[in-house]
């Protein structure tokens, strides 16, 4: 009898830990779903700056309003917009929407489809001196356009390689 009685406690603790997990999973698939997909392609380096592009697509039928990006690392890192009128800071304001998915205007004969449902930025990052390689990462705050709107923190890290150097004759005696 006493056998029975823990192997129910067992079996118990088995099914009570198996469906906490499986409701972390559907949590997390809900989140997932209900997120904008945000993309960074390869940054590099473009004249003692890194440069970042992201690509951010809605699916889902919510508006999106991309707030905020801030860098994180390296410490005393600056980030500056595409646009050369913004001063490198710690964080800039964006305060760009997007749209649900399909949101597209036809141009017509002027052009091909606009889509508002997407979302382009370039972000330059200036290292603080001394910094050449390492890990960067970058901040983005976004919120959905509702009366109650929930805030999302979405961080971006890659990893950076050094500036590629130009080969000159005193490198080149260096190196031998």
């Amino acid at each position: 009898m006493c056998a029975t009685i823990l192997v129910t406690a067992i079996v118990t603790a088995i099914a009570t830990a198996m469906t906490a997990r499986f409701a972390a999973l559907s949590y997390r698939l809900v989140l997932r779903s209900t997120s904008p997909i945000v993309e960074c392609d390869d940054p590099r380096w473009e004249n003692g700056q890194i440069l970042f592009r992201f690509d951010i697509r809605n699916q889902t039928g919510q508006a999106f309003r991309l707030r905020k990006c801030r860098i994180l690392k390296p410490r005393k890192g600056k980030v500056s917009l595409d646009d050369d009128q913004t001063i490198p800071q710690s964080s800039h304001e964006l305060n760009r929407e997007i749209f649900p998915a399909g949101g597209a205007i036809d141009l017509g004969a002027s052009g091909p489809a606009l889509h508002l449902d997407r979302a382009g930025i370039k972000l330059f990052v200036s290292p603080p001196s001394g910094w050449s390689c390492g890990e960067v990462r970058i901040e983005l705050i976004m919120s959905d356009k509702s009366l109650k709107p929930r805030h999302r923190r979405l961080v971006v890290s890659k990893l950076i390689q050094a500036a590629p150097t130009k080969m000159t004759a005193a490198n080149a005696k260096q190196m031998d």
